[in-house]
């Protein structure tokens, strides 16, 4: 491919992983490897690189974890690993809000807000995830009263696929923000993202077993029974075990 020098200054500057990287996802059910693995650390490279791409047709695919059972993250072009953007950018004790780089991992942002007296409503079972690949997939916690994590976005910002930077709320370009919350990466790379958190709590869990006929045939009754429930089916058996939780 015929890269221009400053091209090749900045796929050289921000190529990473070994020169056969081959990507695999969390359950190590898809692989692939990209032509290029590529880690930015600021906006204006992220910029940079979907104009070289567009150039030169390439295909980007921004990636986080590659949590997804399915082949989302795959290509055999030009793959973004997003973990070295994972600033804090700013926080509102007020309004109880803050504002991250797309690649920070989830485990790195509940130390965050503790740190902050700040916590997120509701959370998945894996904390491995980026921020931006959790509400791209619209990863969700337990709990009838409680939103995905998509839904706690008030705020991000997304480069679409000509390198323009768009900031996105409810009231500014609100479509654009609504797929975004929920884009699969489809649209482009999102960057930062505003989070509604609340402020910090501890839960009072209990665990009971249970049957799964039971517990399938009271099953909106049992939902509703505590602020955060979720159930365990031992396959090839009818035992359970309802977990429960609410905030203390």
């Amino acid at each position: 491919m015929n890269f221009s020098p400053s091209e090749s200054a900045l796929i050289d500057r921000l190529r990473c992983g070994p020169a056969n990287f081959e990507f695999t996802n969390w359950a190590k059910t898809f692989r692939s490897r990209p032509r290029f693995f590529l880690s930015p650390e600021t906006e204006t490279e992220i910029i940079q690189l979907i104009h070289l791409a567009n150039r030169h047709q390439l295909t980007i695919k921004p990636i986080g974890s590659g949590h997804s059972p399915s082949d989302l993250a795959c290509t055999n072009s030009m793959m973004l690993d997003m973990s070295k953007m994972k600033r804090i950018l700013s926080h509102d004790p007020y309004a109880c809000t803050i504002t991250v780089e797309s690649g920070i991992r989830l485990h790195e942002l509940h130390q965050v807000l503790k740190q902050r007296q700040m916590a997120l409503s509701s959370v998945g079972a894996i904390s491995d995830q980026s921020i931006a690949g959790a509400i791209a997939t619209a990863t969700h916690g337990t709990g009838m009263q409680f939103g995905d994590l998509s839904s706690m976005v008030t705020h991000l910002v997304i480069i679409d696929g000509l390198g323009v930077r768009h900031q996105c709320s409810k009231v500014v370009e609100g479509d654009l923000f609504d797929a975004a919350r929920c884009s699969l990466g489809a649209l482009g790379v999102i960057t930062q993202v505003t989070l509604q958190c609340e402020p910090m709590f501890t839960l009072h869990a209990v665990q009971v077993p249970d049957t799964l006929d039971r517990v399938l045939d009271d099953l909106p009754a049992v939902l509703q029974s505590a602020e955060h429930v979720r159930f365990w089916w031992f396959p090839h058996t009818d035992h359970t075990v309802v977990w429960r939780a609410n905030r203390s």
